[in-house]
């Protein structure tokens, strides 16, 4: 787990934004998906289609439910 945490200053107000990270691998997605009943069809690397590469730092999902 990661914290990516960025304050964002204006002249009216200062925010600060929280993003917790959680790194997955192809086989531990395909365990918790089948834990819940369904089947991977494919891994990519973007959600636009980018066949998947180790080293990606994104993972897009194609599963159905049988």
């Amino acid at each position: 787990m990661i914290l990516d945490k960025h304050t964002i200053i204006e002249e009216s107000r200062t925010r600060t934004v929280y993003n917790w990270l959680q790194h997955f691998s192809c086989e531990s997605l395909r365990e918790e998906f089948e834990k819940s009943g369904f089947k991977i069809e494919e891994f990519y690397s973007d959600v636009s289609g980018t066949p998947y590469q180790t080293e990606s730092m994104e993972i897009a999902v194609i599963a159905r439910k049988p």
